[in-house]
């Protein structure tokens, strides 16, 4: 899917953070400019964005596998706007959507909901994620 330009600056201002934060990281791959690992390679970061007006997101099941290999992985869910981050362990993430069913092209689609102080995955609402709200300083482990 192509890159909006929303997508693309919100992301920019997320990775500028990253670097501040972390320091060095690249990429894992050319095909994936938004999956970045650290020098060490036992840190993985996957940024996805959606627009806040349709807060939805996929993982891919062969994303799911990939990111198992690292020591610690995070994926990021920009919610519109760079200042608005959830920084979700992908293991909790893992252990939350492992008894959904995968779409037809292998991915996991996820909608993004809130509701009285509660940020959570419309399909799995018992998965509170506002606790991952701008906190970045859990990558620092």
């Amino acid at each position: 899917m192509p890159e909006t330009h929303d997508s693309y600056v919100e992301k920019g201002f997320v990775k500028k953070s990253l670097h501040k934060l972390i320091g060095s990281l690249r990429q894992k791959n050319s095909r994936r400019p938004d999956w970045l690992i650290d020098d060490q390679k036992s840190l993985s970061i996957f940024i996805t964005f959606s627009k806040a007006d349709q807060l939805f997101y996929d993982i891919s099941i062969d994303d799911l596998k990939n990111f198992l290999v690292f020591d610690r992985s995070f994926v990021l869910f920009v919610l519109g706007k760079n200042e608005k981050v959830l920084v979700v362990p992908f293991l909790e993430i893992l252990k939350n959507i492992l008894e959904l069913n995968l779409a037809r092209d292998g991915a996991v689609k996820l909608h993004v909901s809130q509701s009285a102080g509660r940020i959570y995955f419309k399909e799995t609402p018992d998965f509170n994620m506002g606790k991952y709200l701008n906190k970045y300083a859990i990558l620092l482990g």
